[in-house]
């Protein structure tokens, strides 16, 4: 598999079994260069052992339930089975220094899709 990362920094790589199906999901996290730090994800999920399928994560800026005061600087990480995706949260006026709102975390469940694995919304919280 190539995927061409240009404008990114692998940050970590991880291999869990989120769909408890006893394959492996391989998941990549990458960020963006720059101040910003958007997140990225590279994953893949084994088909019932017989091949592999990447997975897609929507983009928080498409989802207006979560994507607000979202500037990047995300975080991810398999934590117990669940992909999840961390970012703090920018109230109107704060700096991409110096976020203000908090925490806001996102956990998702590994679901079949038309094509494909989705990492669809399972949960969100904030601290």
């Amino acid at each position: 598999m190539y995927h061409d990362i240009t404008g990114y920094t692998i940050v970590n790589a991880e291999i869990g079994d989120l769909n408890v199906d006893s394959y492996p999901e391989v998941f990549i996290y990458l960020t963006s260069d720059g101040s910003g730090s958007y997140g990225k994800l590279i994953g893949y999920s084994v088909n019932n052992g017989k091949s592999v399928s990447q997975v897609y994560l929507p983009e928080i800026s498409e989802n207006n339930e979560v994507n607000k005061g979202y500037m990047g600087h995300d975080e991810m990480a398999i934590v117990e089975n669940t992909f999840c995706q961390r970012f703090p949260v920018y109230k109107e006026g704060d700096s991409n220094a110096n976020p203000t709102g908090g925490t806001r975390q996102i956990q998702y469940k590994l679901v079949d899709g038309e094509s494909g694995r989705i990492l669809k919304i399972d949960k969100v919280v904030e601290f």
